[in-house]
């Protein structure tokens, strides 16, 4: 039998943002001007739910996020436990043989390894961050 919790909510789902230790106080403190520190009620959406509540409710997160976008800070502080990050640009030609320029960021010293990775796709006035397979 294994004694092993899992960090976050996933090991203890009455955790919120403001209660997680892992998360960066600075980040927590600008999501706060917003509620966003507390945990959030969920929408009453189902898959069977008719495309008009759904839209509206895209609708009325787009006119909350745009304005916490434009407000969260950029310049979050680092800490000893944050390891430091490379930056490196690649050119890639896109399917229709336009090239497409890759912002790649990588913990240092692990060039040329396979890692997880986070795919963030330009999704009209905002970026949205995307799951991916793994990074090379």
């Amino acid at each position: 039998m294994s004694t092993y919790t899992p960090s976050g909510r996933l090991g203890d789902p009455n955790m919120d943002l403001n209660t997680d230790p892992r998360a960066n106080p600075k980040l927590v403190k600008a999501l706060a001007a917003f509620g966003l520190d507390k945990r959030q009620p969920q929408p009453d959406l189902t898959v069977d739910s008719p495309l008009s509540e759904i839209t509206a409710l895209m609708a009325q997160f787009d006119a909350m996020f745009g304005p916490l976008y434009d407000n969260l800070p950029l310049d979050l502080s680092s800490d000893k436990h944050e390891p430091k990050i490379v930056e490196s640009e690649v050119m890639i030609k896109g399917v229709d043989g336009n090239d497409i320029k890759l912002h790649v960021f990588r913990k240092a010293g692990t060039e040329g390894e396979v890692m997880p990775g986070v795919l963030y796709m330009h999704g009209g006035q905002y970026d949205f961050p995307i799951i991916s397979g793994v990074c090379t």
